[in-house]
């Protein structure tokens, strides 16, 4: 997914970039193809960093807006907040969403949800809980009153 994206992104101009989550955050090194011998008495898998989307794309498109997720488990929201901003400023994102996710906090498989939207200028906005849907119509239109903000500056 990594080398399509960037492919995409390399070749032709977005105007915007919504990366929702990463594929995956580790792959496995030396990966068996086929079956390993039941006869083993231990395998060891080591795991290896996945190339990340959100960090590389904009130096590939600088001119993209990029919009990306944080999502976390079992940390506070201050943490959240630093660790978001952190990945943000490596990957020059425009606008961050930082999301605790778990069983009290909602995430995965909830119909309603709540993100913190975090931009380059250290603004903070809590969006929700709202149905996803509407989540996704509240960040896109942050987007929008961005850009109209740039273009008529």
């Amino acid at each position: 997914m990594y080398d399509v994206a960037i492919n995409l992104v390399s070749k032709r101009h977005y105007d915007l970039a919504i990366l929702t989550a990463a594929p995956l955050d580790f792959y496995v090194r030396d990966r068996v193809s086929g079956k390993l011998s039941s006869d083993l008495d231990k395998v060891v898998i080591e795991l290896i960093q996945a190339p990340k989307i959100a960090r590389d794309l904009k130096r590939f498109s600088p001119n993209t807006f990029l919009i990306a997720y944080k999502a976390e488990v079992g940390i506070t929201e201050e943490e959240l907040i630093a660790r978001t901003l952190r990945r943000a400023s490596e990957g020059d994102w425009d606008l961050a969403l930082a999301h605790l996710v778990g069983e009290s906090r909602g995430g995965f498989g909830t119909e309603k949800d709540e993100v913190l939207v975090l931009d380059k200028n250290g603004v903070i906005r809590r969006i929700g809980p709202l149905h996803k849907r509407e989540l996704a119509r509240e960040v896109l239109s942050l987007y929008l009153s961005i850009t109209k903000s740039r273009v008529k500056s």
